[in-house]
């Protein structure tokens, strides 16, 4: 993804955890072999819900049982793409059976149908202009709703191990909060209400939480203000990071060997951001023992390191690569 043209919440929230982290992601599109148990339910469950919604937009008065058949289907689906290397009872509570278990309980018990609740739209995409020669801030709601009064709901559907005060209050400061709002301000011209479904996947329970946040046109127009700040510093590190890539080519052109390419060259750009970013969500960092190992992570431009496969992220292939997939 060309990051002087566009950006996204992930790629600018794994920067802001740690440059270094960014790096290895994102500039070198570096991703682990083994697949990650919590990132495939997450995006498996997701589906199903995508589904179901599309399903509710055709027709709002679908029957429950058969919301939990398409999003159950839904997510079987790309769990077989993407998680059948999971084993059933090793990976529970963040398996198949266990899905459909939740999808059983979200559409008896959790979401109700309101005739005063309009869905517009389901995985919609946007794009904010930061202005200045920034990229464009780009994303997508998963679920935009509107009233008879014609304010606007955005719902945003999560997964997680624990719900906490810390959890719901992660979300009032994040990012990705801050560009549903503006988008939402932007394309429909009102102060949109975002909610928060936490599923809560857990061996004791599965629950379900809403967290509502609202915030003033001024605080959405200061969160602009931040994102741009840490954008401008994304990418002073990535021309940091070109000169000195630049200068390694300068030296292959003049046959001589650039001592920037010896490990224990210190790298002076995308610094690594030890402590809470290495060890945060109760885990090591996916890239722990390569960023460790050597000081210089330029040497890993050359050759993919044991462990790891070279994939690039950009959200909107991604989509049309999954979209492709289940088709297929």
């Amino acid at each position: 993804m060309d990051f002087t043209q566009k950006i996204d919440y992930s790629s600018l929230s794994s920067y802001i955890d740690c440059p270094r982290k960014f790096f290895f992601q994102y500039m070198l599109h570096l991703r682990p072999t083994s697949a990650n148990l919590d990132l495939v339910f997450g995006s498996c469950w997701h589906y199903g819900l995508e589904c179901a919604y599309k399903q509710l937009m055709i027709d709002p008065d679908t029957d429950p049982s058969d919301l939990i058949k398409i999003s159950s289907a839904g997510f079987l689906a790309l769990w077989e793409i993407e998680g059948t290397s999971f084993n059933e009872e090793l990976s529970f509570p963040k398996s198949p059976g266990n899905a459909l278990n939740m999808y059983h309980k979200y559409f008896t018990s959790v979401y109700t149908k309101d005739k005063n609740i309009k869905i517009i739209g389901v995985e919609t995409p946007f794009v904010i202009s930061l202005g200045d020669g920034l990229p464009y801030y780009t994303g997508r709601l998963d679920l935009t709703s509107i009233k008879n009064d014609d304010s606007v709901i955005i719902t945003d559907h999560k997964t997680a191990k624990y719900v906490n005060e810390t959890t719901l209050a992660g979300y009032d400061s994040s990012f990705q909060t801050d560009g549903y709002l503006a988008a939402g301000y932007l394309y429909y011209d009102k102060l949109p209400t975002i909610i928060y479904s936490v599923a809560q996947v857990a061996k004791t329970k599965n629950d379900f939480f809403n967290h509502t946040v609202m915030k003033s046109k001024s605080l959405i127009d200061r969160s602009l203000h931040d994102i741009s700040f840490w954008v401008r510093r994304l990418l002073d590190d990535i021309e940091k990071y070109n000169n000195e890539i630049y200068d390694v080519d300068v030296a292959y052109e003049k046959g001589e060997k650039s001592f920037m390419l010896d490990r224990n060259y210190i790298q002076k750009s995308v610094h690594r951001a030890p402590g809470y970013a290495c060890t945060q969500y109760f885990r090591k960092c996916s890239y722990f023992d390569i960023c460790h190992s050597r000081n210089n992570a330029i040497t890993y431009a050359n050759k993919t390191p044991q462990g790891y496969i070279v994939y690039e992220w950009d959200p909107d292939k991604h989509n049309d690569e999954m979209k492709s997939k289940l088709e297929g």
